[in-house]
């Protein structure tokens, strides 16, 4: 099983992160440069979220 970190947390990221989900990987976390997404949480489509 691979960590993963993804860089963005828009909707192109929480695309991935779905991905990454499916293939049973682990995601820590995302980073953003957005500050507004900062110590925030994120739901992702299917009712989990990170």
């Amino acid at each position: 099983m691979k960590k993963i970190v993804i860089f963005g947390a828009g909707n192109c990221g929480k695309l991935i992160a779905k991905s990454i989900l499916e293939n049973q990987n682990s995601l820590l976390f995302f980073i953003d440069n957005d500050e507004q997404k900062h110590n925030t949480h994120l739901k992702l489509d299917g009712g989990g979220g990170i």
